[in-house]
């Protein structure tokens, strides 16, 4: 046993029956701007491309989804640029926050059934920042992510990954085994799993609790509609992680608002206006920023200038995406 904890000690994993004391994480007027402009980037990223296909610009089937920019941005604001995300399913959101090429982005969501190298293109546009290719599957990208993860330890370094997956299709789970391998050796590693819908499916929350209680693994749920809940939690993971303290489960209730799953005919599914605007991340964000007095509609209006100008010149002014 000693010489197990001289090895850990050695490698930079800290004892098990310590934990370290995590300050409540600064929410400064800086840090809610920035959460207010990534949400907003993403959303309006995701209007662009169904405004893509409509014009007929991207065609085939285009995956953007409205809905998970508190969980995107509060779980990723802090990370830096040598950390790795495994992206799952939301490597559109992650890709924008993260800064992937817009254009990139675009096309890539036409990969798997126009592009003739889907897995090339998926490389292109993730392999700079540091997201693992969502060519791979969920299995795949968290495999990667662990081993990732591992040298990150070995090699004494700061760096986490975060990997996002969705625990509603997770029966049997791809992130079951590596949560238990991270757990093991102690990995700098935080899992975000999101429950589709908002699913407050209490089967789903004990399935999770009884992989990690054994394993020794916080297990955090929070409101994936609440960015400002949602980056707090993902801090103390992040401290925790890179302080050596292993992994951490954070599980996001979180409401995708509407599928952008759209034909060529822009078709799209979507929530009524009400129930739109009373669940909407970007919305209760601004409010709360109205409330504190940190809020102005001319600072609004010009992020959102800024970010239609990035997302035209990323665009090239309208360039085809498709693939033929």
């Amino acid at each position: 046993m000693r010489t197990k904890m001289k090895r850990e000690k050695a490698m930079g994993v800290r004892p098990r029956n310590d934990e370290p004391t995590v300050r409540r994480a600064p929410l400064g007027p800086e840090i809610l701007k920035r959460l207010y402009y990534s949400m907003l980037k993403c959303r309006m990223a995701d209007e662009q491309a169904r405004r893509f296909v409509q014009e007929g610009k991207l065609t085939g089937t285009c995956n953007c989804e409205s809905g998970p920019e508190a969980l995107v941005a509060g779980a990723t604001l802090e990370l830096l640029p040598e950390d790795t995300v495994v992206p799952g399913r939301w490597y559109f959101p992650l890709g924008v926050v993260r800064g992937a090429s817009l254009s990139l982005l675009y096309a890539q969501q036409l990969a798997h059934s126009r592009s003739p190298n889907p897995a090339a293109l998926a490389a292109v546009a993730t392999q700079p920042l540091n997201m693992i290719s969502p060519a791979l599957t969920m299995t795949a990208q968290l495999n990667v992510g662990t081993g990732v993860a591992l040298a990150y330890r070995l090699q004494k370094r700061d760096n986490i990954v975060m990997a996002f997956s969705d625990s509603a299709s997770s029966s049997p789970s791809p992130w079951h085994e590596s949560v238990q391998f991270a757990a093991a050796q102690r990995l700098p590693i935080i899992f975000v799993l999101n429950s589709l819908n908002g699913t407050k499916d209490e089967a789903t929350g004990q399935r999770i609790r009884s992989i990690a209680e054994p394993c020794g693994v916080p297990a955090i749920p929070v409101d994936g509609n609440d960015a400002i809940a949602v980056y707090r939690v993902c801090h103390e993971a992040r401290v925790r992680a890179r302080q050596g303290y292993g992994p951490t489960i954070v599980e996001a209730k979180a409401v995708c608002l509407r599928s952008s799953r759209t034909n060529g005919a822009g078709r799209s599914s979507r929530k009524p206006g009400t129930e739109r605007m009373a669940s909407d991340p970007i919305c209760s964000l601004e409010q709360y920023l109205r409330r504190h007095e940190l809020f102005e509609e001319e600072w609004r209006q010009q992020i959102t200038t800024k970010i239609a100008r990035e997302i035209t010149e990323s665009a090239a002014g309208g360039t085809n995406f498709s693939r033929s």
